[in-house]
């Protein structure tokens, strides 16, 4: 659809009242079937679009004949599509009046004129892609086949930064069949784009929700390559698909590779469903690449044992100490931790944990202390025992004076003047 802001052959400028209450402000854009204007709703004060049709494609008698599938259409509400508000038939039964159908209105762009631009970046025709895909699944799961997905009916907002916002939107949702009635049929009117017809579209034959699946598979294909699959006339192009598939260039990533091939089969009943095929996007659209070697985790194998070994005991001291002194002391003594890590301990009680191994080790050394002194200056000496020929007497168990250490402290020495009396 191209763009013009002068007055399209309807005769609608801008200030025109339509429908008692749409007043046209510009024009957006001119296609084949109607004319696209941006008006502001006179009774809800809002913007919206107004997609006038040629009379020779739909009137007013078309419009409501199909009643029950405009409210079908206008129930229909989802991120990636555009919504439809409602159809308007202007004039009485019989005269064959006007009908318009009543849109939001999408501040941006289409994809077709994106695409003028250059070619966009894999993942961004990813996600793009992904958003038409899962729109193509929301309607095809309520029975409405859109019929001609193309770059121009896919609408690129300008303002998708709100969380959950769409990069796309899908337009012109079950349009194609809401006016594709017995009257059109009969005239041999094909409805669709050639460029993107599926080949059932092409022979004529029943068109269910593959058709769209496929379309969209050559949109994706125009949009990684920059060229169209199916070029030339109208006719040339529609001949060409019902001989051929669609050529996909080595170039392309493997996993494009598939999922372009499976989506563009000739035959609709093996092809993905379009649920599927927004699974397979979505992955595309995050490629490996963006994720930061910051964020990504190591695998079980890559990650050290040392955080995981068991609690670690303090280095044995160098010089060999006296089993006899130590012993018992040893066993009592509470376990001390180094480079324990900090995962691995706890928050509150660690500091109970420490404060206890310090308090122990404090009171294994006393007590070394002390049985040294009691073994090596007993009383009445001035220091150890002078070395001679013939060593002094040892006095006996009775006869020693150890000092009176009440408690747990004062147990162990009792146990080890017992253990050194002659």
């Amino acid at each position: 659809m191209s763009t013009d802001s002068n007055s399209p052959p309807s005769g609608l400028a801008p200030g025109d009242l339509v429908g008692d209450r749409f007043r046209i402000e510009s024009t957006i854009g001119v296609g084949g079937m109607a004319t696209v204007y941006c008006a502001r709703d006179e009774s809800l004060g809002r913007t919206v679009a107004l997609k006038v049709f040629r009379s020779e494609l739909a009137d007013a008698d078309d419009v409501r004949r199909q009643r029950d599938e405009v409210q079908l259409l206008a129930s229909l509400n989802a991120p990636g599509l555009v919504t439809l508000f409602d159809a308007v038939a202007e004039g009485g039964v019989g005269d064959h009046g006007r009908a318009f159908l009543v849109l939001e209105f999408v501040d941006g762009v289409d994809l077709r004129t994106r695409l003028l631009d250059g070619t966009p970046d894999p993942a961004l025709i990813a996600r793009i892609g992904c958003d038409v895909a899962g729109a193509l699944a929301y309607i095809h799961g309520r029975g409405v086949v859109h019929r001609d997905v193309k770059p121009g009916n896919i609408l690129l907002p300008r303002d998708h930064a709100a969380p959950g916002a769409p990069l796309a939107k899908l337009a012109d949702f079950g349009i194609a069949r809401l006016l594709d009635d017995s009257r059109m049929t009969a005239t041999g009117t094909v409805i669709g784009t050639a460029t993107y017809l599926s080949p059932e579209q092409a022979e004529g034959a029943t068109v269910g929700t593959a058709s769209d699946v496929y379309s969209l598979g050559l949109v994706l294909l125009e949009c990684l390559t920059g060229q169209r699959a199916f070029p030339g006339t109208a006719i040339e192009s529609v001949v060409a698909r019902l001989s051929r598939d669609p050529e996909i260039p080595l170039a392309l990533d493997d996993s494009w590779r598939d999922l372009l091939t499976a989506m563009t089969q000739r035959e609709p009943g093996n092809r993905p469903d379009a649920a599927s095929v927004a699974a397979a996007l979505l992955r595309h659209s995050t490629p490996d690449r963006e994720i930061g070697p910051e964020v990504t985790m190591p695998l079980k194998s890559e990650i050290s044992t040392e955080l995981w070994e068991p609690t670690k005991r303090m280095p044995a001291p160098e010089e060999p100490t006296p089993t006899l002194l130590l012993g018992a002391a040893e066993e009592a003594a509470p376990t001390v931790v180094l480079g324990e890590p900090a995962e691995s301990r706890g928050g509150a009680g660690s500091g109970a944990g420490r404060r206890f191994a310090l308090i122990g080790g404090t009171a294994a050394v006393v007590l070394v202390v002390i049985v040294l002194a009691v073994g090596l200056f007993r009383p009445g000496s001035t220091g150890p025992a002078a070395s001679g020929t013939s060593p002094s007497p040892k006095p006996s168990a009775s006869s020693v004076a150890y000092p009176v250490v009440p408690g747990t402290l004062g147990e162990h020495l009792r146990q080890l003047q017992q253990s050194v009396a002659p």
